[in-house]
């Protein structure tokens, strides 16, 4: 009985000759290279999703530019004797145009 326990204990230390053992090597710098030094490692990742979220940003930003784009739309088809009074200060002959600029 004192020898299954002696046995199990030395079983799971780790000495400096097993963390040296070729296999052990090789497989932390196999680690260490697909983490870091790989096309599809940790930094490329984080790059990826940083660019990601700076995308959806802009496409939310176009995303609103097109609903006011097809308000303006709506609105120009609606009236456009007064879109074009408004904007682009157009006036029949006999008539003067005065502009108010809020400040």
């Amino acid at each position: 009985m004192g020898k299954k326990g002696k046995l199990q204990s030395s079983y799971f230390t780790f000495s400096k000759s097993s963390l040296l053992n070729k296999y052990v090597v090789v497989t932390f710098a196999f680690l260490v290279w697909m983490l870091f030094f790989d096309k599809n490692g940790i930094p490329t990742n984080i790059n990826l999703k940083d660019n990601i979220a700076n995308l959806e940003a802009t496409k939310a930003e176009y995303e609103e530019k097109i609903v006011e784009a097809l308000a303006e739309k709506k609105e120009i088809e609606e009236n456009k004797e007064k879109y074009a009074r408004e904007k682009y200060l157009m006036h029949k002959e006999n008539e003067d145009v005065i502009v108010i600029e809020k400040k």
